[in-house]
Formats: C-alpha cells, sequence, structure tokens
C-alpha cells in the first residue's frame, strides 16, 4: 500500500476530518503528520463513541452552512 499516496490524495480532495476504527490509532498519527490542518480522531474504546458522534455532527453542521 502506498499509504503517503494515499493521504496526499486525502489531501487534495480537502479532507478535513479522518476516524480511525479499531484496533489501533497509527494511522491516525501519520495523517496528523501530513496533513496538519486535519482533524484525525482513533475510536479506541466504546467511551469515545460520543466523542466522534460530536465530532460528526459538527462536521455535517459545517458542511450544511457551506451549502447553504
Amino acid at each position: 500500500v502506498r499509504w503517503d499516496a494515499c493521504v496526499a490524495t486525502l489531501a487534495e480532495l480537502g479532507t478535513t476530518t479522518t476516524i480511525e476504527l479499531p484496533p489501533g490509532k497509527t494511522l491516525t498519527g501519520l495523517v496528523k503528520r501530513q496533513i496538519k490542518s486535519v482533524t484525525a480522531l482513533p475510536l479506541q474504546s466504546p467511551a469515545e463513541i460520543d466523542t466522534i458522534a460530536e465530532l460528526l455532527a459538527e462536521h455535517a453542521a459545517g458542511t450544511a452552512k457551506e451549502r447553504a
């Protein structure tokens, strides 16, 4: 896998948020190093589901404002 090329494509597409699903957080660190402005969160336990839900709600609200 050409991870560097994958992340470069995410940056080109204007990705602002990534969520890494279990089991780890390695990819989150790699994304943060390559795309400085991204919000990247790993979901490591069920306790973090509310945090991820809040992030998704904020993102959805921001997207709706951009479309208006």
